[in-house]
């Protein structure tokens, strides 16, 4: 909130950028004033690359799939409990989706990073945690968290042994996207400069390597593309945060 609205009290002229989340399409249901209106004070310039999430468990943990996990949950609604980076997070709300299409009750709990939370589930003090796959891929793979699945409909090609949540709740999708952000006002020869050029750099061979490496979806395109995506996010986010009675006070 705090780099969002330095950038929307910014001088339109193409120097001041925002590598935004999609948290800021969640922040508006989240928080009933805003020291910005993402509407009216910012332009989106192109959308970069998304991520998904992913759950992980302790490897004692009885629930080692997602269905078990769902079972699990709907026998004792409540009980289970999943940390996150913090209210608003990509983990959050992925989370919130997933308990939405799953039909489950499991009680957030917010951290001050996701690898505190990660932690915890090292240690064996809360049963789950929704953060990078990346976080959690060397973990998993030293055997000292489990991941049960990935938040999209299909695997992770850096990951391809671990299932996506997608495979057992039916529509379930869930990346954390990052795209450039301007002041709004910013001529549109600037924005569609940055949009090209982010565009050209997308398509060379290193640059989408690296981001693959890490697990990204590389994206591009265009401003109205991305702007349908933030309108799209922010009507999904509302509702289902207003379904869970998450707010930041």
């Amino acid at each position: 909130m705090i780099a969002t609205e330095i950038v929307a009290k910014a001088s339109p002229d193409g120097h001041t950028i925002y590598l935004s989340p999609n948290a800021l399409a969640a922040n508006p249901a989240l928080h009933k004033k805003l020291p910005y209106n993402a509407e009216r004070d910012l332009a989106p310039a192109v959308l970069i690359a998304a991520q998904p999430m992913a759950l992980g468990t302790h490897p004692s943990s009885k629930a080692r799939t997602t269905k078990e996990l769902i079972d699990f949950a709907k026998a004792q609604p409540g009980k289970l409990s999943y940390g996150t980076a913090g209210i608003g997070s990509g983990g959050h709300l992925a989370g919130e989706i997933f308990k939405s299409a799953a039909g489950i009750d499991i009680a957030h709990i917010s951290y001050k990073g996701g690898n505190v939370a990660m932690m915890d589930v090292v240690a064996n003090n809360i049963p789950l945690v929704m953060t990078g796959l990346p976080n959690l891929l060397p973990l998993h793979k030293s055997g000292r968290i489990h991941v049960i699945g990935i938040t999209s409909a299909k695997r992770s090609a850096i990951a391809e042994d671990i299932p996506a949540l997608g495979e057992t709740v039916p529509g379930y999708d869930f990346k954390n996207w990052f795209g450039f952000i301007v002041p709004a006002g910013t001529p549109k020869a600037i924005i569609a400069k940055i949009n090209a050029s982010v565009n050209e750099v997308l398509n060379t061979g290193n640059t989408r390597q690296r981001l693959v490496s890490q697990g990204f979806d590389v994206l591009g395109g265009s401003t109205g593309e991305f702007a349908d995506t933030i309108r799209k996010d922010t009507r999904i986010f509302a509702d289902i945060l207003r379904k869970a009675g998450v707010s930041a006070h």
